[in-house]
């Protein structure tokens, strides 16, 4: 990644996180005075590795994998009432299931 697609990353990420805080305007207006605590969750370079499965060396990894990254969203989420969850890309690229 250059240095222009890593700005071009960080000002959509930006964007999209003053969006979702304007959504949450009018609850934090309603109760003036009180503080609203917002957990920011972010995944990244999952590479279609969809399990916890390492397919080129055919053995179960807890290295990567988004089924293993679901329980630790879940539980920070359960941990925070308000939180945003963003991909920061490459989802589908690099695994060969990912070209399947």
């Amino acid at each position: 990644m250059n240095k222009r697609q890593a700005i071009q990353k960080i000002t959509a990420l930006l964007l999209a996180v003053s969006l979702m805080f304007s959504l949450f305007a009018p609850a934090i207006s309603a109760e003036a005075g009180s503080a609203m605590t917002v957990r920011i969750l972010e995944t990244t370079d999952i590479h279609a590795h969809i399990m916890n499965y390492d397919y080129y060396k055919d053995s179960a990894t807890d290295a990567f994998g988004l089924a293993r990254a679901a329980g630790l969203i879940k539980q920070a989420r359960a941990e925070v009432k308000n939180s945003l969850l963003f991909d920061n890309g490459d989802l589908i690229q690099g695994n060969l299931w990912g070209i399947m």
